[in-house]
């Protein structure tokens, strides 16, 4: 539970609302700017309970692609 509220912590209520309406087993995925102003991405899978970060989006695409084919 720690994981999922670490994860949440720094949500804006927007962006809180909408993850926490979301489907329960669909991945969260949250684009964030370091101190730099580069964009980086923190996820979550909640069917494996597993959290990460991506430095740019289409590591995050290929991580949906592995997902979703992994289970099938």
């Amino acid at each position: 539970m720690k994981a999922i509220a670490s994860l949440f912590s720094n949500l804006k209520p927007k962006e809180l609302l909408a993850n926490l309406l979301g489907k329960a087993n669909e991945p969260k995925i949250i684009s964030r700017k370091n101190n730099c102003g580069n964009a980086y991405f923190k996820v979550y899978d909640p069917q494996t309970r597993w959290k990460g970060t991506f430095s740019s989006e289409g590591e995050v695409r290929i991580w949906l692609e592995e997902r979703y084919h992994s289970r099938f």
